[in-house]
């Protein structure tokens, strides 16, 4: 990566926009399609759903375990930084958040089970991830409905966010969205890490 320091950056993911690094704590992605201006709006789209999501979260209640659980959308995690890399592509750093997406927790176990191993480091991430990812593919109705609901709640929210702030063609992706225990009985946490799987296609409405 032009970027950073190659020994310092691992490519952990090849978005439709960007590829996304992690180094150290932060993630850098380079935008390789997209003008700087583009970005900067991006950017700034990025802060307004921010505020919105402080202000008024994404509630939900998700069918877990044979009960209801409380899922909570209130943080989108902020782009700390726009810079240029050296050959000209602009680049954003976040922080890094270690839990899994919503792509990887819908993995066969197998496949997650590797994925889990490689990079969930904080066991109390790792177990919690695990037991999504079980109840995902317990191989019954509920595990559907789990996933049904996931997709559907993600899709509500790209709706509701389009029409806060006040354009079309924002969409959230599964991999944008990291999931992790709540504080107090049955909750969960659904952290932001972007809110358009495609920059370009995001327009006023």
């Amino acid at each position: 990566m032009s970027a950073v320091e190659p020994d310092a950056a691992r490519l952990i993911a090849e978005g439709n926009d960007s590829d996304v690094y992690r180094v150290d704590d932060d993630v850098v992605k380079e935008y390789r399609e997209l003008t700087r201006r583009q970005v900067e709006r991006y950017v700034e789209l990025c802060a307004r759903a921010r505020e919105v999501l402080a202000g008024s979260p994404y509630v939900a209640e998700l069918p877990l375990e044979g009960k209801r659980w409380t899922a909570s959308v209130r943080e989108l995690v902020p782009i700390d930084r726009l810079d240029t890399a050296p050959a000209g592509h602009p680049i954003t750093v976040s922080r890094y958040v270690g839990a899994p997406n919503l792509a990887r927790l819908m993995l066969p176990p197998q496949a997650f089970a590797e994925y889990a191993e490689a990079e969930l480091v904080d066991p109390d991430l790792r177990a919690f991830g695990e037991r999504i990812n079980a109840a995902l593919w317990h191989g019954s109705a509920a595990a559907t409905i789990l996933k049904e609901e996931l997709e559907y709640h993600v899709a509500q929210l790209s709706s509701v966010l389009c029409a806060e702030l006040g354009v079309s063609g924002l969409y959230v992706g599964l991999p944008n969205v990291k999931l992790q225990a709540g504080a107090g009985e049955r909750r969960i946490d659904l952290i932001l890490t972007d809110v358009a799987l495609f920059v370009d296609r995001v327009e006023p409405a």
